[in-house]
């Protein structure tokens, strides 16, 4: 297992690369820089268009790069210039034409055993806010009368969005402080099962949503926030869109029959989604999406099996003098070159 740092970090370079390629077989002439020179008649056009209908970003893991590089200090880096280091800036939002983004509140699944989801969650929801109120470009929005008014002033609507409902320690009344500060939808699980909800990278254990579970969806419904099912089991999707009374999101997931991966959506979930009027907002990382993958994670299972027919499944619990994961995590970053260095 790599870190979500280190895992952002080598999805970055590859994206680097694939773009300094590009700019190499462009410099070589013929057909290649036909087919790699974009059309400028169909960019002003698209440009034209997200002028007038603002793009929407649901998933930026920016607040995690900030915690994980620099402990939250954001004086350490000037957003108004490109930043090679993080996965965001303002000039690319701008290049990109982005109108509303969802920034990511993320804390690792492992920290359901430590009990200090909330805690760190919190610090998340700190950095996110104040990257959003600290230059002119950016503003937060709350609603989607919000989204239309910033774009119309030229502004980046802001919104945030919690990955992993292991964040509110089974509380409702912390999913509620949650959408007061300004989440507008919780992913429901990240990588490992919660209390209440089976995740689609962990062992199943409440094959779907438990009791409780349909009720924190039913109170998102309440409070306005969308379930986003991104991250989740097959059969938690179909109990969410069983039990909700509002339109749910996939915030970036993919087609299961095109890449067999267990984060992306099977065909007879992508089949309910018109009913209920949610989307299904795609990324863009390999693993998600080229069907080649299939063989690497069923090796990665095959290996993960063995161990912990070896090791068992029982383990400690970390002393309270042990350093916590984000804490080895920032040290481990702040003793490495910069990504591209």
């Amino acid at each position: 297992m790599i870190s979500r740092r280190r895992f952002i970090e080598q999805t970055s370079l590859m994206a680097v690369s694939a773009v300094l390629a590009n700019c190499a077989f462009a410099g070589i002439g013929g057909a290649n820089e036909d087919a790699l020179t974009p059309d400028p008649k169909l960019l002003e056009r698209a440009k034209a268009l997200l002028n007038k209908a603002p793009f929407i970003d649901t998933h930026n893991d920016l607040p995690s790069m900030f915690m994980e590089t620099k402990a939250g200090d954001l004086t350490s880096f000037d957003m108004s210039k490109v930043q090679p280091t993080l996965c965001a800036d303002i000039p690319r939002l701008r290049e990109g034409c982005v109108g509303a983004q969802y920034w990511s509140v993320f804390v690792e699944s492992g920290t359901q055993k430590t009990r200090t989801s909330l805690h760190e969650a919190l610090r998340e929801f700190d950095v996110a806010l104040r990257f959003i109120h600290s230059g002119t470009e950016l503003e937060q929005a709350r609603t989607a009368d919000d989204i239309e008014r910033i774009h119309q002033a030229g502004r980046i609507a802001c919104l945030l969005g919690v990955e992993g409902g292991h964040m509110i320690e089974n509380s409702p009344a912390a999913l509620r402080t949650f959408h007061e500060l300004g989440a507008r939808y919780m992913t429901l699980t990240h990588w490992g099962n919660v209390d209440w909800a089976d995740a689609a990278t962990d062992e199943p254990e409440r094959q779907g949503l438990t009791e409780f579970g349909k009720r924190v969806v039913k109170e998102m419904n309440r409070l306005g926030m969308f379930a986003d099912i991104s991250h989740v089991s097959g059969d938690t999707m179909r109990d969410t869109l069983g039990v909700t009374r509002a339109p749910v999101i996939f915030s970036h997931s993919n087609a299961f029959a095109i890449d067999p991966h267990p984060r992306n959506v099977p065909d007879d979930v992508l089949r309910m989604m018109p009913k209920n009027g949610g989307v299904v907002h795609v990324n863009f990382i390999g693993a998600f999406v080229s069907p080649k993958n299939a063989e690497f994670e069923q090796k990665q299972k095959t290996a993960v099996r063995n161990l912990k027919s070896v090791l068992g499944t029982t383990s400690r619990r970390p002393s309270k003098s042990s350093p916590s994961a984000k804490k080895m995590e920032r040290k481990l970053a702040s003793s490495q070159p910069c990504a591209g260095a």
